[in-house]
């Protein structure tokens, strides 16, 4: 919402990075997998190169299937194949 409506990426970026550190910090590894989602894929790419998002994506996935939030674990997997076919 930050980054559309208010028109202001660098925020949106942060709250992004806010929200991943919160569900690490309370050890919710099903959130983290979802938090990493819409940071990796929605955020991040505004404000760092797109190979960075591959990192993101292959990390959290392992912790989606680690936690069981296999529904989450699939759109890390999917965001990887879209991301893997846009970075080249």
């Amino acid at each position: 919402m930050l980054s559309c409506i208010l028109e202001n990426s660098q925020f949106g970026y942060e709250f992004g990075l806010l929200s991943l550190k919160l569900s690490e910090l309370t050890n919710n590894l099903a959130q983290t997998c979802q938090d990493s989602v819409i940071f990796g894929n929605y955020l991040n790419c505004w404000m760092n190169h797109i190979k960075t998002t591959v990192d993101i994506n292959n990390e959290r996935y392992k912790i989606g299937l680690q936690s069981g939030n296999l529904q989450w674990a699939g759109y890390n997997r999917m965001f990887q194949t879209i991301t893997l076919f846009c970075k080249n």
